[in-house]
């Protein structure tokens, strides 16, 4: 299932709080879903702060610690326009957690990588979103948190299905 971008003739509309939940939509799932998420965002973006990141930015740095990548291949992977992973990339390079290389074979490619200050970021990262993750998730029970990581990982859509 390829996603495609649709024309929206709906204007947009700026939220102040857009973890703010109606009692009176609570039986919509799409919009406990959409605030479910939003609110551990928040959350999430919130507590890494304190390491000049986003949980935007937390992606990223999970997906370079795997290997040196380019950024036109970083940005498709996480589904990122180019201007926004530039500026992602930009920011990330400036606070010293990745670096960008010059690829071998094509001197136009910048590959990017982790630094070992990234790298270690990125294990203090991890701790956090965990800690995040089980505050955010305390309303359930041991085994419902075991049952809802797994079926929250199944409605997203596997590479091959793209």
């Amino acid at each position: 299932m390829k996603m495609k971008k649709v024309k929206n003739s709906a204007p947009n509309v700026l939220f102040l709080d857009e973890t703010k939940v109606h009692p009176a939509l609570k039986e919509f799932f799409g919009y406990c879903l959409t605030k479910s998420a939003l609110r551990y965002k928040a959350l999430h973006n919130e507590a890494l702060k304190k390491l000049n990141i986003q949980s935007h930015h937390l992606g990223i740095l999970k997906v370079v610690e795997s290997g040196p990548i380019s950024q036109i291949d970083l940005g498709a992977e996480l589904g990122v326009d180019k201007a926004s992973m530039v500026k992602c990339i930009d920011h990330l390079e400036k606070i010293g957690l990745v670096e960008r290389r010059g690829d071998l074979e094509d001197r136009r490619i910048k590959n990017v990588g982790l630094t070992a200050k990234g790298a270690q970021l990125l294990k203090n990262a991890k701790k956090i979103r965990q800690q995040v993750e089980d505050n955010f998730l305390k309303p359930l029970n041991a085994e419902q948190q075991k049952i809802f990581r797994k079926l929250v990982s199944l409605l997203l859509p596997d590479k091959r299905d793209l």
